[in-house]
């Protein structure tokens, strides 16, 4: 081979070399580059419940790369799914300042309603930081998720649809795995589940408690909860057919700067309302 020839080789690789150095610089700020160039930083924060009641079984937190399923156990707990997936959300955004993508069809809108700001900020969640799709059908809402976890660009995911077949659940929990972004999959009623879902969550409504996160010091805290009977139906992180009483606070001032420890699940005590022998 001629030395002109070689010489144009050697400066195609040097360029070649120099790109893929600048594509590896770029991949340490998604969230997969972060993990691989933080060794020896401190650990990220954990998305977790926030009660060692529940967050025993996920030694980790919850997966942040994976599929996640909420299932109302009947129709009427419908709205109970979508404030639990919510709450879930609201507690990842605490520490992930990327916007949230809500996705649902037409049908759904129309049947379930769509997202409504004030509300959103009950679970101090900016809905400036929400966009919002809605899709035809349910092929289209799997296309939009796919697509959306496989950006990496987003701090959740939240899909409102019927359970996909194995394929198209493969495929998001492919993508999830790959964009480093969890995906909250709101499905119907009486539906047999995802197989490739990491989790599963069957909530159902419940009354709730009004004070148990009421406080002297904090007395927007007594405002009416949320609460829901949560039961964890499948879990590939630990053990699984698991049921709680859980409660959320529930804020009704726009964005609410409450501390950590006031954001967090919580799962009230039997004996608490439990009268005492000398009041009997």
């Amino acid at each position: 081979m001629p030395v002109d020839h070689l010489d144009k080789l050697r400066a195609q690789i040097k360029r070649i070399e120099k790109y893929s150095s600048t594509l590896e610089d770029e991949g340490e700020d998604s969230p997969a580059g972060q993990n691989s160039s933080q060794k020896g930083l401190p650990a990220p924060p954990v998305w977790s419940f926030g009660t060692m009641e529940i967050d025993q079984f996920f030694l980790n937190g919850l997966a942040p790369h994976a599929l996640h399923e909420i299932n109302p156990l009947d129709y009427k707990d419908s709205w109970a799914a979508l404030s639990f997936a919510l709450a879930l959300a609201s507690k990842r955004a605490r520490f992930d300042p990327r916007p949230l993508l809500w996705c649902s069809s037409r049908s759904k809108n129309s049947e379930f309603g769509g997202l409504y700001g004030q509300g959103l900020q009950r679970f101090n969640l900016d809905p400036a930081r929400f966009i919002l799709i809605e899709t035809k059908n349910d092929n289209e809402s799997a296309f939009v998720l796919e697509e959306a976890l496989k950006s990496a660009r987003l701090c959740a995911v939240i899909g409102l649809m019927g359970a996909p077949d194995f394929t198209s659940s493969r495929r998001l929990s492919l993508m999830a795995s790959k964009g480093q972004t969890p995906a909250l999959l709101i499905t119907k009623p009486g539906e047999a589940g995802i197989k490739n879902a990491t989790t599963r969550w069957q909530v159902a409504s419940l009354r709730a408690d009004q004070s148990l996160f009421s406080s002297p010091s904090c007395p927007q805290l007594a405002l009416p909860q949320l609460a829901w009977q949560v039961a964890l139906t499948r879990n590939r992180q630990g053990p699984a057919d698991k049921k709680w009483h859980l409660e959320f606070p529930s804020y009704e001032q726009p964005l609410h700067q409450s501390s950590k420890q006031a954001f967090r699940f919580a799962v009230p005590s039997p004996f608490r309302n439990r009268k005492s022998q000398a009041a009997a």
